[in-house]
C-alpha cells in the first residue's frame, strides 16, 4: 500500500530554494504540513539535533547567514514527529555551484554557477560532472530536466567574472558540490493474497510503494498488467480484485506507479499467478471416473458369464439330443424310417436313464406283386424295440438291464378277421414275415 499522508510529518523547504548559500546572503526555512491544534501552535527547530532557542513560528529566517549557520536542519509542530533533516551549507567563496536541496524524482531540476552580486558574470561558464565537461562555454545556469537518480553525481562549475574594484576579470571555478537525487518513491511491490490461489478463490493483487517523507503528499496512480495486456487502467487504487479466480486470470502479473503528470513512472518486477486445481475437486472427479470404470469392467464380466453359462447349456443340450436315422430295408423291398428322442428324468435324486424307443414299420411285398399293390394292405408287420426305465420299481440302486423288450405285431388280413371274431392269433410262418434285426445303440 502506498503511505500517502499516513504521518502527520512535516516537511522543511527553503526559500530561495538553492543550497549552499553565500555568506552574506538570507534564507528563510518553512515548516510545512498538518496545522497543531488550537491553542497548541507551537513550533520547536532543531540544528544538528539541538533545538534553537526563541524561535516557535512556522518561517525560521536566517539574514546574513554566516558559516557558521551551516548544518542540518528540522523542524517539528505541536506534538508530531520531527521532520526530514536538510543540510544547510554557507560558504565565503567567490563562485558556488548551487542545486535546490532534496532534489527528487520527477522535479525539474535546474543547477547555476552563483556569485556574489558585486561581481558581474560573463556568459562562458563551463559545467563539469564527475569533472568532465557536460555543457562548454554558456550562461550561468544549466537546466537538467526532470529529475532522475542517475543525474546523482559531482557537480562544479567555472567562470570568468569582472571584479570592478580592480578592473579585471580572472577564471574561477567553484568548490565540488554532491548532488543526490532522491528517490520520490520506492519501486513497487507486487503482491497476491492468498499466497496460493486455488480454482473459485477470490483473489486481491495490490502493488505496495512507499513515498519519500519529504513529498509524502504527492498523488500516486496505480495500474495493473497480465501478460503485458492493460487489465486495470491507472487510478488512485492500489488493489486489483478477482471475485472468482479461473484459469483465464492466471498467468504473469505486474503493476505500474506513476505520479499524476506521470513524470515519474516505476514498474514491478513479474508475478507468476498459476491456477491450482481444487484438490477436494479432483479427488471426487477422480472417484467417480473410477467408479464408472469398475462398474463397467464388473458389467462386463458378468455379460461374460452369462454368456459362457448359456453356452455350456446349450452344449449339453445338444450332447443329450438323439439323432434321427432314416435305415433302408434289404433288397431294396420298402423303406424303413424311426424317429427317436431323449428325455432325462429324475426320481429319489437318481441318475437319469435314458428311454429309446424305435419303431419300424416294414411293408413285405410278395413276388408278383404290382407296383400299385405297395399301399399298406394289411399285409404289413409293425416291429417295435422298447428300451425303457422300469419306473415301477422304487428299489434304491435299480440298475436296467442291458436287454430290451422287444414287441412284434404282426397285421394281416387274416388277423383282422380272426381279431373281429374274437379268436387267438395263429402262428405265423416265417415266410409271412420279414424280420429286422435293431441294434441297441
Amino acid at each position: 500500500m502506498a503511505n500517502i499522508g499516513a504521518a502527520a510529518r512535516p516537511v522543511l523547504s527553503f526559500s530561495p530554494n538553492w543550497a549552499p548559500i553565500l555568506t552574506g546572503d538570507s534564507v528563510t526555512l518553512t515548516c510545512n504540513g498538518a496545522r497543531p491544534a488550537q491553542g497548541n501552535e507551537r513550533y520547536t527547530w532543531y540544528k544538528s539535533n539541538t533545538s534553537v532557542p526563541g524561535v516557535e513560528q512556522q518561517n525560521y529566517t536566517i539574514q546574513r547567514a554566516q558559516t557558521e549557520h551551516s548544518g542540518r536542519y528540522q523542524c517539528q509542530n505541536g506534538t508530531s514527529e520531527r521532520s526530514a533533516a536538510l543540510q544547510l551549507t554557507v560558504r565565503d567563496d567567490k563562485v558556488i555551484l548551487q542545486a535546490p536541496p532534496g532534489a527528487h524524482e520527477g522535479e525539474e531540476l535546474t543547477l547555476r554557477c552563483y556569485t556574489r552580486p558585486e561581481y558581474n558574470v560573463t556568459n562562458t561558464t563551463v559545467f563539469y560532472k564527475n569533472k568532465l565537461i557536460i555543457r562548454p562555454l554558456g550562461s550561468d545556469s544549466l537546466v537538467l530536466g526532470g529529475a532522475q537518480t542517475n543525474m546523482s553525481g559531482s557537480y562544479s562549475c567555472q567562470t570568468k567574472l569582472y571584479i570592478k574594484s580592480v578592473g579585471i576579470t580572472n577564471k574561477y571555478s567553484s568548490p565540488e558540490e554532491h548532488l543526490s537525487v532522491t528517490e520520490l518513491f520506492s519501486p513497487p511491490q507486487i503482491k497476491v493474497r492468498p499466497d496460493q490461489v486455488t480454482e473459485g478463490d477470490h483473489m486481491t493483487i495490490t502493488c505496495d510503494t512507499k513515498l519519500h517523507p519529504h513529498r509524502n503528499t504527492t498523488e500516486l496512480q496505480f495500474a495493473f498488467y497480465r501478460n503485458e495486456t492493460k487489465v486495470q487502467e491507472f487510478s488512485s487504487s492500489y488493489e486489483y480484485r478477482v471475485l472468482s479466480f479461473a484459469l483465464n486470470y492466471s498467468g504473469n502479473y505486474t503493476c505500474e506507479v506513476q505520479t499524476s503528470n506521470g513524470s515519474v513512472r516505476k514498474r514491478s518486477s513479474v508475478l507468476d499467478i498459476p491456477l491450482k486445481r481444487n484438490t477436494s475437486v479432483n479427488n471426487l472427479d477422480t472417484s467417480k471416473f473410477m467408479l464408472l470404470i469398475g462398474g463397467a469392467v464388473a458389467l462386463v464380466g458378468l455379460i461374460s458369464l452369462l454368456i459362457v453359462a448359456l453356452c455350456i447349456l446349450k452344449s449339453k443340450n445338444k450332447l443329450h439330443r438323439t439323432p434321427s436315422s432314416q435305415p433302408t430295408t434289404r433288397s431294396g423291398r420298402g423303406k424303413q424310417s424311426s424317429k427317436s428322442n431323449r428325455s432325462r428324468s429324475s426320481k429319489n435324486g437318481e441318475t437319469n436313464l435314458e428311454e429309446e424307443v424305435c419303431y419300424i414299420s416294414i411293408n413285405h411285398k410278395r413276388k408278383g406283386h404290382s407296383a400299385a399293390q405297395n399301399n399298406d394292405d394289411g399285409n404289413n408287420v409293425i416291429y417295435a424295440a422298447v428300451r425303457g426305465n422300469d419306473t415301477g420299481n422304487a428299489q434304491a440302486g435299480y440298475k436296467q438291464r442291458e436287454n430290451s423288450v422287444v414287441y412284434a405285431a404282426l397285421k394281416t388280413p387274416k388277423a383282422n378277421k380272426i381279431k373281429q371274431e374274437g379268436r387267438k392269433i395263429p402262428q405265423v410262418r416265417d415266410e409271412d414275415c420279414v424280420y429286422a434285426s435293431v441294434k441297441k445303440r
